[in-house]
């Protein structure tokens, strides 16, 4: 028995853990290629935290527009002019 409760062929995109997936990556590369350029590797840490911090706050405002187009609709947008 399929643990999914019924959710079959539907998978929801979790902005969240993209974006902080997404951040720790970036964050660690500026940061090694910063530490290798001043030799000094204690700059990937720091890197990666901001890149951390950078992708929750990015993730957790495309989650919150996602829950709000849920919640309100898609508002029909309006063209130049009118």
């Amino acid at each position: 028995m399929s643990s999914d409760s019924g959710k079959e062929g539907h998978q929801e995109t979790n902005y969240l853990a993209v974006g902080l997936s997404v951040g720790l990556v970036l964050g660690g590369l500026f940061g090694i290629l910063f530490g290798i350029l001043v030799d000094n590797m204690a700059f990937m840490t720091i890197w990666a935290g901001g890149g951390l911090a950078v992708g929750l706050s990015i993730g957790a405002g495309l989650e919150a527009r996602k829950k709000e187009k849920e919640q309100y609709g898609v508002p029909e947008e309006r063209g130049e002019g009118t």
